[in-house]
């Protein structure tokens, strides 16, 4: 499709963003159980795996890599990784003593609408290139988008200023080198220091 729909750049500046919508009502009710959770602070929603079965390895982001940035004391974080993770979120608590919350209700893989609303009542999404960065994107979510050097970086995340062509609501940070992922989740963190959101 983009081979007739996306010729040029400007052909990516005309879509009007979001192009998928949640369901108000359930995001909002997400949204409360959040705010509980987060006493106040920034609800960012983490994503760190591919399932592909040819390039998932490259994209995928050990948890532990991402300690850097979910040790930040000023947001709350929330799972949005799909599938059986629930060993890699005790990692984190036993590690940095993070409790990330897990909505118990929604199915993150076949649940596409509760996803929808879950990430819509995030401040923030921090993911690795699968399809939460897709959904968020399409949403547009405010999203950090955290990618491979070169093996499995596909050619839609293509940049311009630092965020995504196809979801202009992605800021874009990629590895230096295959497979190096200190260099990059720093500068993540670095970023989200900066960050304020209004409460």
């Amino acid at each position: 499709l983009p081979k007739y729909l996306r010729s040029n750049k400007e052909d990516f500046k005309r879509p009007r963003f979001p192009y998928l919508r949640d369901d108000q009502a359930k995001t909002e009710k997400i949204r409360v159980q959040l705010k509980e959770f987060s006493e106040g602070k920034p609800v960012c929603g983490i994503a760190w795996r591919s399932i592909n079965k040819d390039l998932g390895d490259y994209k995928s982001i050990p948890i532990a890599k991402l300690f850097p940035v979910l040790d930040l004391k000023k947001f709350e974080f929330v799972n949005l990784q799909y599938g059986d993770v629930g060993s890699e979120i005790k990692g984190v608590k036993d590690g940095i003593g993070k409790i990330i919350y897990q909505a118990p209700e929604i199915d993150l893989f076949d649940d596409f609408d509760s996803s929808a609303s879950l990430i819509g009542a995030c401040d923030l999404i921090v993911t690795s290139s699968n399809t939460t960065a897709h959904l968020a994107g399409a949403l547009n979510k405010n999203t950090i988008l955290i990618l491979p050097f070169e093996a499995g970086k596909f050619w839609y995340w293509h940049e311009e200023n630092g965020c995504s062509i196809c979801y202009p609501s992605i800021k874009v940070f990629s590895q230096s080198r295959q497979g190096s992922w200190d260099e990059v989740i720093g500068q993540v963190r670095l970023y989200m220091e900066k960050l304020s959101f209004e409460q």
